[in-house]
């Protein structure tokens, strides 16, 4: 365990990203509405229940999820910013984007659950370069008078923690479960509740965190930071690094369609998909709302057999240089994408997961929700929270999918949260959204990144900041 923590408090990169992550907590655990270098406001608040009714909170007051805040402009009384609702610790963050450099007056107010009455102010007038502020707004509540009170929390889902530092988890086309870290990739042994390790080979300063797992037992895993590929396989290490080496500079499909179109979810940009279809030799490319580049956009694509991957942009210009195991590769010509290929999709935010459904239909995490494309039919759905009525009311970092049909979110900033998501079906008449927390048997590391569905229905959760590899199973009604 000590050896696992030296190494991964190594990574310069993660150092770096914790460090930014230790000052907004900290900011959060101050709660100092503050202005962002663009000038966007924020500030924290807090709901919990007032049992006494005295208006202060007390020590014994518990939280108060699921309250619902607003945030108006003085002068208009326009409602502006995103709607937040309070986690079960009782926290929200309010925030309000665009200009606002010189000094703005808001209200911030909170509807009342179900049941509840206000113990404190109902508005709050604050300051938008926040002056005075350093605490949360406080919001406290009162059950109204004959309301019974609610029925103590139960845990949904009964979860195993692994003290395992996760850059990724993933499910094989076997339904074998690996996980990748600094230092190894290993597949889980049920039969023995253990996990069979790999050790990387030395890295060269590559930062690895995303696995690409085939069909035949191989074993890839990509950097997102770094140009740099390995690749196990026959329990043998191939590496690829450094920015003129063509495999390294390449990223991994994402998987195929029924059609037989091979998918992929580049780097760059980070707002697109890319789609081959090797029976006609043609592509087809979809940029979002954000960063939808200029013509000419390259591409070019490499096989080993087992997996696909492709070069995009300058990468795609970078010669080939196979070394020994060249028979094992075919490499296609360099393609530059035409407008008739271009397709546009209503992303505005970078993708951050993409699963394919065994219907073809792709799944993609990115900071508003999640997406659901329809290649066939090139339509979307998009559920955020505004289309979901606050059901799915955070960016979501990563995305599952069950063999049931069902989908799950791994999502949350300073606490983790997991989401569960049953399309509508002919047994089912409506969508259904159940969320999942830290009472739930979930590691309160900050940082959940990762989700996968095993065919035995455990979900597995995987954490990058922390210890906390976990694989959950829903509980029984």
């Amino acid at each position: 365990m000590l050896h696992a923590l030296a190494g991964y408090y190594s990574k310069t990169r993660q150092w770096l990203c914790l460090l930014l992550a230790c000052i907004i907590l900290v900011n959060a655990a101050g709660c100092i509405p503050d202005v962002t270098s663009d000038c966007s406001w924020f500030a924290w608040v807090s709901a919990w229940v007032d049992e006494n009714g005295n208006g202060v909170r007390d020590a014994s007051d518990p939280a108060l999820e699921s309250v619902q805040f607003h945030v108006y402009e003085s002068s208009s009384h326009a409602e502006v910013g995103r709607k937040a609702s309070s986690d079960y610790t009782g926290q929200a963050e309010l925030s309000v984007g665009g200009s606002v450099c010189t000094p703005t007056h808001f209200e911030v107010s909170a509807d009342p659950p179900t049941g509840y009455h206000l113990t404190t102010s109902r508005v709050f007038k604050v300051n938008s370069l926040g002056v005075g502020k350093d605490h949360p707004l406080q919001f406290g509540f009162s059950l109204n008078a004959g309301v019974p009170s609610p029925t103590p929390y139960q845990a949904h889902l009964k979860c195993e923690v692994y003290p395992q530092f996760t850059d990724d988890v993933s499910i094989a086309p076997d339904g074998s479960v690996w996980y990748l870290d600094y230092a190894e990739v290993a597949r889980f042994d049920p039969a023995h509740d253990t996990w069979d390790t790999f050790p990387i080979p030395s890295q060269q300063g590559a930062f690895y965190d995303s696995l690409q797992l085939a069909a035949d037992g191989t074993v890839w895993i990509s950097s997102n930071v770094d140009d740099a590929a390995a690749r196990l396989q026959s329990g043998h290490w191939d590496q690829y690094t450094g920015e003129d080496n063509f495999i390294a500079a390449t990223d991994p499909s994402i998987g195929n369609t029924p059609d037989g179109a091979i998918w992929f979810a580049p780097h760059m940009p980070v707002d697109s998909l890319v789609a081959f279809y090797p029976a006609s030799n043609t592509w087809r490319v979809y940029f979002g709302k954000w960063s939808n580049p200029d013509l000419p956009f390259s591409v070019r694509l490499v096989t080993d057999g087992s997996v696909w991957r492709a070069a995009f942009g300058p990468r795609s210009s970078l010669t080939p240089s196979l070394g020994a195991d060249s028979l094992k590769w075919t490499v296609f010509d360099r393609h530059v994408f035409s407008g008739s290929e271009t397709r546009s999709m209503p992303l505005i935010d970078a993708i951050k997961s993409a699963r394919i459904a065994s219907n073809g239909d792709i799944w993609i995490a990115y900071a508003s929700g999640i997406a659901q494309f329809h290649p066939a039919t090139d339509t979307w759905t998009l559920y955020t929270a505004e289309t979901t009525h606050g059901a799915l009311f955070t960016e979501a970092n990563g995305v599952a999918l069950a063999p049931d049909g069902s989908v799950w979110i791994a999502a949350g900033a300073s606490h983790p949260l997991a989401f569960h998501f049953i399309p509508a079906s002919g047994s089912n008449p409506a969508d259904q959204w159940r969320t999942y927390d830290p009472r739930d048997g979930l590691p309160d590391f900050w940082e959940i990144n990762s989700v996968a569905a095993g065919r035995d229905g455990s979900i597995w959760f995987g954490f990058r900041s922390g210890a906390g590899l976990t694989r959950c199973t829903l509980k029984e009604p």
